[in-house]
């Protein structure tokens, strides 16, 4: 099925060319494929490189060094910028497509071409909803639920497939590629959703085959894991703390949230001291320093941040949205009324 709207995957992989081999076949078994599928290696060391230079549809871009999942989708999207495209698709190395997966993100994104991305609904292996990819809802969104509609507005997504609108790469920039791991994906989509509306489209399914089917839990923390504990909490609080005036409170009761849970899970002492150097960086660090564009209008999206408030895009839409709400609650009251 072709489609006149130019798409570009972005998949960042290290070491995992088993599933990944199966992630790009999804992809090429699409029934509305991307244009291109630029595949970002994190200098990995299990045949990876070789493989990838073996299937003349896809595009390499070799890293020398591991720069973590964060780095490859800022270099991910950087490339597929340049290039030229209407929309990138983001997608981890884990992350299995469903045949009809871009088919459905494109009908949204031809009916809301204003939209700054779209989000994939994400199930585990079993078919339950991926703990860990479940978006923030942008509003109370069971207020407009209706079993014909095909999309609902949300805050953030993780990076299992996004579809980003390529129009507001320039003035919002790229991922930041010094947050390594964790929030990367939290950040850039809360960054869009400033300038555009988000949404999840629930038609267009993956399947995230991670080994366990859980969200972040503070109380598993252990020797092996807390370097990834270390930039979560690091990242997470420097974005809470640069977020509005009242950001470093906020920041100061997550850290207070976190810790709490750290000592009921009797978390060894050295691993929460290490902890709480990171949380300390991640307060005094402020991210969005990092924050790199395409052209001048980076400079602005970083100036616009310090003072953000609500979208404007949102604001715009209130009207609407409140008439939605109301017809919407109009239709549940005569429904209460049918049933008497």
């Amino acid at each position: 099925m072709s489609d006149p709207l130019n798409v570009i995957a972005v998949v960042v992989t290290h070491n995992k060319l088993d599933v990944l081999a199966r992630a790009v076949q999804a992809l090429r078994q699409q029934t509305c494929p991307p244009a291109r599928v630029i595949v970002v290696d994190n200098a990995s060391t299990d045949g990876t490189a070789d493989w990838l230079c073996s299937q003349p549809d896809l595009s390499p871009l070799r890293l020398p060094t591991n720069t973590g999942g964060a780095g490859g989708f800022h270099f991910g999207v950087k490339e597929a910028y340049a290039q030229g495209t209407d929309w990138i698709w983001l997608l981890d190395d884990d992350c299995i497509a469903r045949p009809t997966a871009l088919e459905e993100l494109l009908k949204v994104a031809r009916a809301c071409p204003e939209a700054a991305f779209l989000n994939s609904l994400a199930l585990w292996r079993d078919g339950t909803p991926c703990r860990m990819n479940v978006p923030p809802a942008a509003w109370s969104w069971t207020d407009f639920v209706q079993e014909s509609e095909p999309k609902f507005p949300i805050a953030s997504c993780s990076f299992v497939s996004c579809l980003v609108n390529a129009a507001y790469v320039r003035g919002c920039g790229f991922p930041i590629k010094q947050f390594f791991i964790w929030c990367d994906d939290f950040e850039y989509t809360r960054r869009l959703a400033s300038a555009g509306p988000g949404y999840l489209v629930p038609r267009s399914v993956v399947v995230h085959e991670t080994k366990e089917n859980i969200a972040v839990d503070w109380t598993t923390v252990n020797d092996a894991n807390v370097w990834k504990f270390s930039y979560g909490i690091r990242n997470e609080l420097s974005i809470i703390a640069h977020r509005g005036r009242l950001g470093l409170p906020r920041a100061a009761i997550r850290l207070l949230e976190i810790f709490a849970v750290l000592h009921r899970a009797h978390v060894a002492k050295r691993l929460q001291l290490k902890l709480l150097m990171d949380a300390l960086r991640g307060l005094t660090w402020d991210y969005r320093r990092c924050i790199e564009a395409p052209g001048r209008e980076g400079a602005k999206t970083r100036q616009a941040m310090r003072h953000q408030g609500e979208p404007a895009w949102q604001r715009d839409s209130n009207e609407q949205l409140t008439r939605v709400g109301v017809s919407a609650i109009a239709r549940q009251e005569e429904t209460r009324q049918l049933r008497r």
